[in-house]
């Protein structure tokens, strides 16, 4: 049986895993948008497509908490930026 602080680390590399994604998906997203040749906007895609797929996993794992769902927003106003790509 997991203890208590087994479960809550758990809980926390669930949504700091989540957060790099975003982060990293943010980050390509905006050099994409500066710099728009075809190699950055192709990674911003795929780094889009992990954060989504990590949002997934996390709301599977978690539930729609607080932190989550917060990162989720910014996914989803990335992506809306993006659009134009």
């Amino acid at each position: 049986m997991e203890n208590r602080t087994d479960t809550s680390w758990k809980d926390d590399e669930v949504i700091l895993q989540l957060s790099n994604s975003v982060n990293n998906a943010i980050e390509a997203a905006g050099l994409a948008q500066t710099n728009p040749s075809a190699l950055h906007i192709q990674e911003a895609k795929d780094k889009l497509g992990h954060a989504e797929r990590a949002c997934e996993n996390a709301s599977s794992a978690r539930g729609d908490i607080g932190p989550i769902r917060e990162l989720k927003e910014q996914l989803i106003q990335t992506k809306e930026n993006m659009n134009g790509f």
